[in-house]
């Protein structure tokens, strides 16, 4: 480097006449920018010049200290950057996570609602009847009678219904209607104790002959639990039949009755 060859010829030259700054020579001699007979030179300056060698120590230091504080602002950025990172991945997998969980939520709840719609709607007839079917409750008149002293027979067939013995009630039961044909509520109260003894022929029949009679309060009793009957022994077609007419009735039954309807295969 022809100028740099001149400036240090000329500084050589007049380094005898005045006191030299080396932080030009210092600056290339660090930096390694020097020509070899530059740094014959300056290595023989070093040599006995303990100004200088300070300052070259002092230059070195400081280099030193300014790199390593380079190293750690770049060390503190990229550890802002990795938590920032983290910061975001945390949130992101939280939302996934919270997504998956709606999702699995979301999934059971239909699962469990489909189940529970083709369960409903695919119930056993044996099923359906003992989720529908319920003890008629004796009316006034049925309690009058049994304690009136009139009628004992009723009375003591109405206590078995009442104690669930419905075995007895139903033979006590049948007695009465020998005698009283026309008592259309212990016929009523004879068929349920039938169907609790699981004589369903019997009981069809006691509820048929109340709703051919047509003339009294217990129609609408006698036609659900003839539906019942009608459900139990498969006889499907005859209880749909049944539960359309009471749906249509507005009776206290019409809305057990559609209920009904829609889980009958």
């Amino acid at each position: 480097m022809r100028i740099g060859r001149e400036y240090f010829v000329l500084f050589k030259n007049i380094s005898t006449m005045k006191a030299i700054d080396y932080s030009y020579f210092i600056e290339k001699y660090l930096s390694g920018e020097m020509e070899q007979h530059e740094k014959d030179w300056f290595n023989r300056e070093i040599e006995g010049n303990e100004l200088l060698q300070r300052e070259i120590m002092l230059r070195r230091k400081t280099d030193a200290m300014l790199r390593r504080q380079d190293v750690i602002k770049l060390r503190n950025r990229l550890t802002a950057i990795g938590e920032e990172y983290r910061k975001k991945e945390a949130i992101r997998i939280a939302r996934r996570k919270a997504a998956y969980r709606s999702a699995a939520v979301i999934a059971t709840l239909v699962i469990i609602g489909s189940l529970f719609i083709y369960i409903n709607r695919h119930q056993s007839p044996e099923t359906l009847y003992n989720n529908y079917f319920s003890l008629y409750e004796a009316g006034d008149q049925a309690r009058s009678n049994a304690h009136s002293g009139l009628d004992p027979l009723y009375s003591k067939a109405l206590n078995f219904y009442n104690s669930n013995d419905f075995e007895n009630a139903a033979i006590l039961f049948k007695e009465f209607i020998r005698n009283s044909p026309g008592n259309m509520e212990a016929r009523l109260i004879y068929g349920i104790s039938e169907m609790k003894n699981r004589n369903f022929p019997e009981a069809e029949n006691s509820f048929s002959v109340i709703l051919r009679d047509g003339n009294n309060y217990f129609l609408d009793n006698a036609q659900w639990y003839l539906a019942l009957c009608y459900i139990n022994t498969g006889k499907t077609q005859e209880a749909r039949n049944e539960l359309t007419e009471i749906r249509k009735s507005g009776s206290v039954y019409s809305k057990k009755a559609g209920k009904l309807l829609r889980k009958i295969k």
